[in-house]
């Protein structure tokens, strides 16, 4: 069995993508050569969205890296997305963020706004419209202790097929 992609050129000058298969058969009278069994499709249309689809995804991906806004993605009360922003806001490295729970982010609110911070993200992902901030300012703690203002926005988006937060923070501090 085989099977292999490759462009071919039309009569008229452009190419399509094509998807051949086959398999080798054998007859069964004697010295009569192999054969071979196989279909030829028209894979263009896959490809040309497939293409689109990785520069969609590398465009989105580079926005969020070189993004100055700090940019997490939080579920399941975990981090499922952070980007180096984020990281250098927090002065912890990529690999410490990896798996992170709540309670970790938590850690990186100043003690005198980090109730309010809470509770405004437990009434987001229960539903309430009502009172639930979407935006708010508040002092984060780095690594080193330093305290920072930050301004977080906050938008409830599927992620995975599931509820997430989508949450971005700009240092204020100055």
């Amino acid at each position: 069995y085989y099977e292999n992609e490759h462009r071919m050129l039309c009569k008229d000058g452009s190419y399509k993508w094509i998807l051949d298969r086959g398999k080798v058969i054998s007859w069964t009278k004697a010295n009569e050569p192999h054969r071979v069994i196989g279909t030829h499709t028209d894979i263009t249309e896959r490809k040309r969205a497939e293409e689109a689809l990785r520069e969609s995804e590398e465009k989105s991906r580079l926005i969020s890296e070189q993004s100055l806004m700090a940019i997490l993605i939080l579920q399941d009360n975990r981090i499922k997305y952070a980007n180096q922003a984020y990281a250098t806001m927090t002065e912890y490295t990529m690999k410490e963020i990896v798996n992170w729970t709540l309670a970790d982010t938590a850690r990186l609110i100043h003690p005198d706004d980090r109730d309010f911070v809470i509770e405004q993200g437990r009434k987001k992902a229960e539903g309430f419209k009502e009172g639930t901030v979407t935006r708010h300012s508040y002092r984060g703690v780095t690594k080193s202790g330093k305290i920072r203002w930050v301004d977080q926005y906050s938008k409830t988006i599927t992620y995975g097929g599931k509820p997430a937060d989508l949450i971005t923070m700009i240092d204020i501090h100055e």
